[in-house]
């Protein structure tokens, strides 16, 4: 793998394909990073099942909002782990039941899965040797960690966050000019009115003050 850090793979079991596979630098960024981990696994939906792995140093900075993340999927990790320890989780978001897989040892980590469904992977944006892996040398007959590379495409839930937000987003009132040099904007918008009437006052400000020589 070309990028340092916990590698985590989600995948949606409905629609039985990887939704994101993304990178997380927590031995580089601590702060920034254990964040925006806890941010991007308390967004996915509850039943996702999430594919976690560390090869080498980075959980030694797990800080509390991190490992909080990391038990949504069942980790059972009392806290950060020692340099140079490997990590490997595999588990369903808000299950009650143990992880199907659960890691952690300064030797290369192994592990072996069926899972029960077929897993589609997006397609890369790059060559899958230069991608992310997501195990510590593990493998998943029914699920290619081979395929977790991430396509540039958001995860349904943050797309609809995104619009969400751009919806509540208020709409810039369109403003023109006309052949005259006025200052003009919708006929029927309440809060233009008021905007044009303070334009207009200020206008006949400057121009009453250049009259008297200002």
């Amino acid at each position: 793998a070309d990028r340092r850090g916990l590698n985590v793979v989600v995948i949606d079991p409905r629609a039985k394909r990887i939704v994101t596979a993304r990178t997380y630098d927590i031995w580089g960024n601590p702060q920034v990073e254990n964040m925006r981990l806890a941010g991007d696994l308390g967004a996915v939906p509850q039943g996702h099942l999430g594919l976690i792995a560390l090869k080498d140093s980075g959980l030694e900075n797990l800080d509390n909002m991190g490992l909080s993340a990391l038990r949504l999927f069942g980790s059972t990790l009392g806290g950060p782990l020692n340099e140079r320890e490997g990590y490997l989780l595999v588990g369903t978001k808000g299950s009650d039941d143990e992880p199907l897989v659960e890691k952690s040892g300064t030797r290369m980590l192994m592990s072996e899965l069926d899972l029960p469904f077929k897993v589609s992977a997006p397609t890369p944006s790059r060559p899958l040797s230069s991608s992310p892996s997501v195990g510590t040398g593990s493998t998943a007959p029914a699920a290619s960690f081979a395929g977790a590379t991430s396509s540039g495409t958001q995860p349904p839930w943050e797309q609809r966050q995104q619009q969400q937000q751009h919806q509540q987003q208020p709409r810039r009132p369109r403003i023109d000019v006309d052949p005259q040099g006025n200052v003009i904007g919708p006929e029927n918008d309440e809060s233009w009115h008021e905007v044009a009437q303070m334009i207009g006052d200020l206008e006949a400000k400057i121009r009453s003050r250049r009259l008297q020589g200002f």
